[in-house]
């Protein structure tokens, strides 16, 4: 097994048991999240090679890790509720709609690896799965001014 392949399924294992422990309010979720976080960045920089090796136009390789990067920093900033979140799901929500096209244009003769495609879709899980999460702040904050006026 390579060891982007490696580092695919340890990102996916933790997202998934974060996802769980932050849905049951156990400890270590945090903790969990973070490693997933910092797998799925070290995946986008091996990717980086993975697609030299491959072939892939050198602009575009930057442009897709960057792109990819934006995105994984994004949901880190929104799960922990970091300033500046607003600022990066912006920037995540430009990112998602480029990624796909972009990799699907540059798809030709399979140039665009699983390596850009699995942090792709760990950050589209992990960012739908927070969403009700975040709905239910704003729903709670807005309950609490109606209260107070």
């Amino acid at each position: 097994m390579k060891s982007p392949t490696v580092i695919h399924v340890f990102a996916f294992a933790t997202s998934i048991f974060s996802i769980v422990f932050k849905t049951m309010h156990w400890p270590g979720a945090n903790i969990l999240m973070m490693l997933t976080l910092i797998l799925l960045i070290v995946s986008a920089v091996l990717a980086i090679k993975v697609h030299q090796d491959g072939g892939l136009v050198a602009w575009m390789n930057y442009s897709l890790t960057a792109l990819l990067l934006i995105l994984i920093f994004g949901t880190g900033f929104v799960y922990f509720n970091y300033p500046g979140a607003g600022m990066f799901i912006q920037l995540g929500h430009i990112a998602i709609i480029l990624l796909p096209g972009l990799m699907l244009m540059f798809n030709k003769d399979n140039k665009v690896s699983n390596s850009f495609w699995v942090p792709y879709l760990i950050c589209m899980m992990l960012i739908l799965m927070n969403m009700p999460h975040r709905m239910g702040q704003k729903q709670e904050a807005s309950s609490q001014m109606e209260v107070t006026n």
